[in-house]
């Protein structure tokens, strides 16, 4: 799922699914990233002037049979993703 916008925000809301790896690349300009999906292992974060990047998986995330790929791209605008 690539999602990517100027002047605004991105909400990703997945409480449908369930028993799934996630994998999130998420980067903004002006605006913060907020990760909300239980036992991610962050690989990279970083938080620079005012550009924030954030590269996470789920735990186990090669073990499971459904992924979800999400790369999440803004400026000025938040980006949450939620489970």
């Amino acid at each position: 799922m690539n999602l990517k916008t100027s002047s605004a925000g991105i909400k990703v809301n997945m409480n449908d699914m369930e028993k799934r790896g996630y994998r999130v690349k998420a980067q903004t300009t002006n605006a913060e990233i907020n990760l909300l999906i239980p036992e991610m292992t962050y690989r990279n974060m970083s938080k620079q002037m005012s550009s924030n990047f954030v590269e996470a998986d789920s735990d186990g995330y090669d073990e499971y049979a459904n992924k979800v790929n999400i790369v999440a791209e803004t400026t000025s605008g938040n980006i949450e993703i939620v489970k």
